[in-house]
């Protein structure tokens, strides 16, 4: 396995090696705690596997995700891609708003935290579909999608990404439970171009593909994450993570391919979004309620305002016919 040596412990990769995520304290990150234990374990991994790495991300946002990154020597760039978009259309069919969303934001909050070599991020305020290889300053050996929440978005996204890596990279993608649809689609180019790879999830909701030899998997980091038990990953994706292997495993490419779905990792948002269009009907019928009752409040005002005194009125001229003819 490829190396830069052995190399000197300090308090940060004491706490890298640990994965205390409290390195991620500083900077608001959309991520969940399963996440970020899932971000160091590949960062000790890809130090593990190759000593000193380049590293992409496709969408920052605030930096959150970043702040590891930018505190190890051994991590040489960081090229961050991000359209900056004050709202984008997600997956979840709804748009995902982000204020302020800015480069220069990102920046000031990274350089606040202890150590940052803010100097070796490299920032493109640009889409991945109007971007070009050359574009990029360094093929780095991982690469993390986070941006565009749709089945086309984070296809291209991960298309991009596989065309400037190393042919022994890795490309890890947050949220695998929204997009699992462009992971199948992507792994399935793989296979058709013949490329070598194998896929695995890691906790919360990061999925990873390493192309080639990576061998992130093998490192002692990503086996030190498994080996803590944790109740929102077990089962089929603690299976499939402990040994995750290629298309020359029948059975697990289907279990794979069985926990990509709204069966698997996309249970959580089919419950959320079940539950949206019941809040949503729910909402629907108290609103046909109401306007129902205030149908019948009308009708009701309009009886006692125009039709019963004109019942009476036409009561009373019946009534005083009736004497007068009597009479």
């Amino acid at each position: 396995m490829a190396g830069a040596g052995k190399i000197a412990s300090t308090p940060f990769r004491d706490r890298l090696e640990m994965q205390d995520v409290s390195l991620f304290k500083a900077v608001k990150s959309q991520s969940t705690r399963g996440d970020r234990a899932s971000w160091l374990a590949l960062q000790g991994a890809c130090a593990e596997r190759f000593g000193v790495f380049d590293y992409l991300e496709i969408g920052s946002h605030l930096g959150g995700s970043l702040q590891a990154m930018i505190r190890d020597d051994r991590v040489r760039g960081i090229v961050s891609i991000d359209l900056r978009p004050e709202q984008v259309w997600d997956e979840r069919g709804k748009f995902i708003r982000y204020p302020g969303n800015s480069t220069q934001r990102m920046l000031d909050n990274l350089a606040q935290i202890p150590d940052a070599d803010v100097e070796k991020i490299h920032t493109i305020d640009a889409g991945t579909r109007t971007l070009t290889p050359d574009d990029i300053p360094v093929r780095p050996q991982l690469a993390f999608v986070d941006g565009e929440h749709t089945h086309e978005g984070c296809l291209a996204d991960a298309r991009f990404c596989r065309s400037i890596i190393p042919p022994d990279a890795a490309i890890a993608f947050h949220d695998a439970g929204i997009i699992f649809s462009a992971l199948v689609r992507f792994m399935a180019e793989l296979r058709a171009d013949g490329v070598a790879f194998v896929a695995y999830p890691l906790p919360e909701s990061v999925f990873v593909v390493e192309l080639g030899d990576a061998r992130l998997h093998a490192s002692a980091s990503i086996r030190r994450l498994l080996a803590h038990r944790r109740e929102d990953f077990a089962g089929i994706p603690r299976f499939l993570a402990r040994r995750p292997a290629g298309d020359e495993r029948p059975v697990r490419r289907l279990l794979l391919r069985l926990w990509l779905s709204e069966l698997g990792a996309g249970e959580r948002a089919r419950r959320r979004r079940r539950k949206r269009i019941e809040q949503r009907l729910r909402k629907t019928r108290k609103h046909s309620k109401m306007a129902l009752r205030r149908s019948r409040k009308r009708l009701r005002g309009t009886y006692r305002k125009r039709l019963i005194p004109f019942w009476r009125h036409a009561r009373g001229r019946v009534v005083a016919g009736a004497a007068r003819r009597v009479g």
